[in-house]
């Protein structure tokens, strides 16, 4: 049986972190076994190599839509 995840983030979504002001797309959802749900944001390229850093993951409660 799956498990659903009641969650308002949508992916492709931007969102800023309110706590450390990180900004990026959402890329992945996840609940942990506890309920937390948690997103992963993923921030555009901006550097001269086009690299794209790495995701990182924050409690769904701290972010905000970007704007």
């Amino acid at each position: 049986m799956g498990t659903f995840i009641n969650t308002n983030a949508e992916y492709g979504e931007e969102y800023e972190d309110s706590v450390t002001g990180f900004i990026g797309i959402c890329t992945a959802i996840t609940k942990s076994r506890f309920g937390c749900v948690r997103i992963c944001l993923q921030p555009k390229a901006n550097n001269k190599e086009g690299k794209i850093p790495e995701g990182e993951w924050f409690d769904e409660e701290s972010l905000e839509v970007g704007s």
